[in-house]
């Protein structure tokens, strides 16, 4: 399908480049052993619980032959070797992953209620964990990936930074999934947060599929199960898109704006109630894949970034850029500007315009059918019901771009997703939705066609010369 989006191979062999080069970078970044990086820290975090007088210094984290799920630290406590076991309850993909079950000393096994207080005051208490962070030396320990003297305030807002990079790609690939649809036929189509939420829903079934023959692995094939999981959602997505597209969209392009919106309205209710009966109104879950945190700065506050996060910004950032590279010089690209701006000479001219707008579909619904699967690898959750309210803020955030330009939308993205995050971090977070959705209104009050969008008049006259071309 891709190779008929974009008629020239340049495009597409560099997307698959970039694919490889992604999937070689994810699982360099895991499959350096079987360790488990979650399951390590964790059980490294809890040296300093049971020896909290003396100087520490880790000097080993392995696997657990021994035990299924185990894990084994080795460290010096005042220049004297020790060991330290745990087990868990589940592997990579297990829900039980981060979960205690045992933990042996050299004296023994711990009891079950000193298990669960380590649990519950020492793993549950974040400031507990950076106590007993400060005392320990040796490897996995708190060197900062960049040794840069920063504030506490300094740091907190690059942290904010940091978390709102996943978010910002979710809102983007939605917002240019709308402007690419709006940007040809001049009209919007409401259905792609649920399109999201399909997605995400395939996506979890993916994982959870392969969570069979990958538990208790951290390395490679998780990550294929990553990028299975990523092709599966958009494809899925995409050939739905495709085909409503060609269906039911196109048969509405003489209809009007009223009937285009109430057929996506329709379509969106449709889809949500579909997942709903397929896989019941219950939110989904999976063990969020690859949260073993990167430090990387070190001042009054630390910074991280998880693998799963880095993934998911270099993954993101590389594909919008193919996207719009590709609109911008592949033949597909030049005959999606040339039907946007006048689909009457685009016919004369022998181009198949129902077949860009039936591509332009494709590519759209594969975009939002991406940013669903992101969210279920981000939280891993996927919800039925998440659809409207993503939807609405990816709208917004390609009517602030402008939602006739690409580049634009993909700015919009960037702009509500640092917006929502940095809001969540500083005001009241149960305003949040209500900021971001005030924002749309105000947006098409003082500024309807956004940033870098097409005017309105404009717009208007591309319509006419759609609907004159029948």
């Amino acid at each position: 399908m891709i190779h008929r989006l974009l008629d020239r191979p340049r495009p597409f062999r560099t997307g698959l480049a970039l694919g490889v080069i992604l999937a070689i970078l994810t699982g360099a970044l895991v499959t350096g052993s079987r360790l488990d990086g979650e399951q390590g820290r964790l059980c490294r975090s809890l040296v300093p619980a049971l020896e909290p007088v003396g100087t520490l210094v880790v000097t080993s984290i392995a696997t657990e032959p021994d035990a299924r799920h185990g894990v084994r630290v080795d460290y010096t406590l005042d220049g004297v070797s020790k060991r330290l076991r745990c087990a868990f309850a589940g592997g990579f993909l297990d829900q039980g992953r981060s979960q205690l079950v045992a933990v042996e000393t050299a004296d023994g096994l711990v009891g079950d209620a000193r298990l669960y207080f380590l649990q519950r005051f020492w793993l549950g208490d974040p400031e507990a964990l950076d106590e007993g962070e400060a005392r320990i030396g040796g490897i996995g320990g708190g060197r900062p990936l960049l040794p840069l003297p920063v504030s506490k305030d300094v740091g907190y807002a690059l942290q904010q930074l940091l978390n709102a990079l996943p978010v910002s790609a979710v809102y983007a690939f939605l917002a240019v999934a709308y402007a690419l649809v709006y940007g040809l036929v001049n009209r919007i189509n409401l259905a792609f947060g649920e399109l999201a939420v399909m997605g995400a829903y395939a996506t979890v079934a993916v994982i959870t599929g392969f969570s069979a023959g990958l538990a208790g692995t951290a390395g490679a094939g998780a990550a294929f199960a990553v990028l299975a999981a990523l092709a599966g959602a958009g494809l899925h997505a995409g050939l739905l898109g495709g085909i409503v597209g060609k269906v039911v969209f196109r048969r509405l392009s003489n209809a009007g704006h009223r009937a285009f919106l109430i057929a996506t309205i329709g379509l969106a209710i449709a889809l949500g109630e579909a997942v709903r009966l397929a896989a019941g109104s219950r939110d989904r879950w999976i063990q969020p894949l690859f949260g073993d945190p990167l430090l990387l700065l070190d001042g009054g506050f630390r910074v991280t970034l998880t693998v799963m996060r880095l993934a998911e910004t270099l993954g993101a950032a590389a594909l919008l850029t193919l996207v719009l590279v590709a609109m911008h010089r592949s033949r597909f690209g030049l005959a999606w500007r040339a039907t946007a701006d006048d689909p009457q000479m685009a016919r004369f001219l022998g181009l198949d315009t129902d077949r860009i707008a039936t591509a332009t579909f494709v590519l759209s619904a594969a975009l939002a059918g991406l940013a669903g699967a992101m969210t279920a690898l981000h939280y891993g959750q996927a919800s039925y019901g998440a659809g409207t309210m993503i939807g609405l803020k990816a709208l917004v955030a390609a009517l602030l771009g402008g939602i006739g330009s690409l580049p634009g939308a993909a700015l919009g993205g960037l702009a509500i997703g640092l917006g929502e995050t940095l809001w969540s971090a500083y005001l009241p977070i149960e305003n949040r939705d209500i900021a971001i959705l005030t924002a749309l209104v105000l947006v098409l009050m003082f500024r309807p066609h956004g940033l870098l969008g097409i005017d309105r008049q404009l717009g208007d006259a591309a319509d006419r010369r759609w609907n004159a071309g029948g």
